[in-house]
């Protein structure tokens, strides 16, 4: 074992010892009544780890999200950096901004408790101390989470491997257990401003091309991730229909 490996080993296992404590310190969520998709109005999602990478699969999510719940307000709390690939997908009604801070997280999380989400959506593999003390403040009506029978402050869990499978399919079995019935749209996109559509047009007409950029086949002969036509980026296994 290598001492990265090795390191990376002692970070998990003290990660999961002070959300265990702190779990216990922090008692359970507030009494609610049956988790009802009909009674779902306001949501929040936790992204504030500041990973562009995740931030951009969470598109799949929003998606999703969007479709379930056509009438809610879909809220994010992000970072300063991932907050640019969030800032303008349709789905998303308003973006707020903390840090993986204890003190970020409760400060957010007090400015948002008013709000009274209906669900809150945390699906890290692990809960943190300060992303149980965010919830303890925020006291949503619902809290979701992968794996969270030994955290009372989540009323709706379900086990998953998280280890074995793509964030993909983390969010696609997410939208399930929430209700999602269908075909899920699983490519990523990323929704540019006006501005950003005009500075990457007048970039594109000093390329030599013929429109459109199709990476369908890689080396491998599997479809890479990336698409581009126009000015819009789409992540996924094709264009969108």
């Amino acid at each position: 074992m290598t001492f990265r490996e090795w390191n990376n080993r002692k970070n998990n296992w003290l990660r999961a010892q002070k959300g265990e404590w702190a779990a216990k310190l922090l008692g359970r969520a507030p009494m609610s009544d049956a988790y009802n998709p009909q009674k779902v109005q306001k949501i929040l999602l936790l992204r504030n780890d500041n990973k562009l990478g995740d931030a951009l699969v969470s598109s799949v999510l929003l998606r999703g999200l969007k479709a379930l719940f056509p009438t809610a307000d879909i809220d994010v709390v992000a970072g300063k950096s991932n907050a640019t690939i969030l800032r303008n997908n349709p789905a998303v009604s308003t973006l707020y901004f903390a840090t993986e801070g204890l003190a970020s997280l409760i400060s957010c999380g007090l400015k948002l408790r008013g709000k009274q989400y209906d669900l809150y959506l945390d699906l890290d593999e692990k809960p943190t101390l300060a992303s149980l003390a965010f919830l303890k403040v925020l006291q949503p009506r619902w809290s979701f989470g992968f794996n969270r029978q030994q955290y009372p402050l989540y009323n709706l869990t379900t086990t998953m491997d998280l280890s074995v499978c793509h964030i993909t399919a983390r969010y696609e079995a997410c939208l399930r257990f929430l209700g999602y019935q269908g075909k899920l749209d699983t490519s990523y996109e990323i929704k540019l401003s006006e501005s950003a559509k005009v500075a990457a047009g007048q970039f594109l007409s000093t390329l030599q091309w013929g429109g459109a950029i199709d990476c369908s086949k890689s080396a491998s002969g599997q479809p890479p991730p990336l698409f581009f036509s126009g000015t819009d980026f789409w992540l996924g296994h094709g264009f969108p229909k």
